[in-house]
């Protein structure tokens, strides 16, 4: 985890030369954004993570990637690295995975203008803490494929995750036995899976069985329209 390495600083300010000793971890995505969040740079990671190429992403906004809720949540969370160049920490979830959040303020020197500098990397504990304090978890989600189900089949996809039968499911949920196993079908035909095991290992290998169910249920409220996502991947 970064945890352990000196780019947790408060006080520090980054930019893509102090952190590139730090890019051969493949599994962290880094980028640079000015204080309007415009994108001035990111490594690979970053742009395959979003579906993108680092040429195309250059100059694209929040907003153009992720819609107006998501954008708004984001800058009312990274404003503190801008105004009082704090260190910010979230968990967020990013094209169906979710991802530890830190934001530093940028180093202006490099790109001369303020902004701030991200570093995302998969997450999958239940409570990621800083300074003793669990962080915050941003509510407005980039499910991927997963904004293709309603909220209740979301409901249903953590529940199928954490092993409950279609029957405890109904009666967790209030709702018949038919009506579950109807959703299922749905949700595994949606997601392309073969199998309740295969959606419980998904789910776990992104990092979703990490949050509450409250915290979960949460998070399937604020998921980005699937017509956002695909209109982004066209854009590259």
């Amino acid at each position: 985890m970064l945890d352990r390495d000196p780019l947790t600083v408060p006080t520090i300010r980054m930019s893509p030369s102090r952190f590139a000793p730090f890019d051969t971890r493949s599994d962290v995505a880094a980028a640079a954004r000015d204080e309007s969040h415009r994108l001035l740079w990111c490594n690979e990671t970053y742009a395959s993570t979003v579906g993108a190429s680092v040429d195309s992403l250059k100059g694209s906004d929040l907003r153009s990637l992720f819609g107006n809720l998501f954008a708004d949540e984001r800058a009312e969370l990274i404003a503190p690295a801008i105004e009082r160049e704090a260190l910010v920490s979230y968990d967020q979830v990013v094209r169906g995975s979710r991802f530890l959040t830190r934001i530093f303020p940028l180093d202006s020197a490099e790109f001369s203008v303020r902004g701030y500098f991200v570093l995302a990397e998969p997450c999958s504990t239940s409570n990621p803490m800083r300074g003793g304090q669990t962080l915050r978890s941003a509510k407005h989600a980039d499910l991927g494929e997963l904004a293709a189900l309603t909220r209740r089949e979301l409901e249903i996809f953590r529940l199928l995750a954490e092993g409950l039968t279609g029957a405890e499911i109904a009666s967790e949920l209030h709702r018949s036995h038919k009506t579950i196993e109807f959703h299922t079908a749905r949700i595994l035909h949606a997601l392309s899976l073969r199998s309740r095991t295969e959606l419980a290992r998904m789910a776990a290998e992104r990092g979703l069985m990490g949050f509450s169910r409250e915290a979960w249920n949460d998070v399937a409220q604020g998921r980005v329209p699937a017509a956002r996502r695909a209109s982004t991947k066209n854009q590259g």
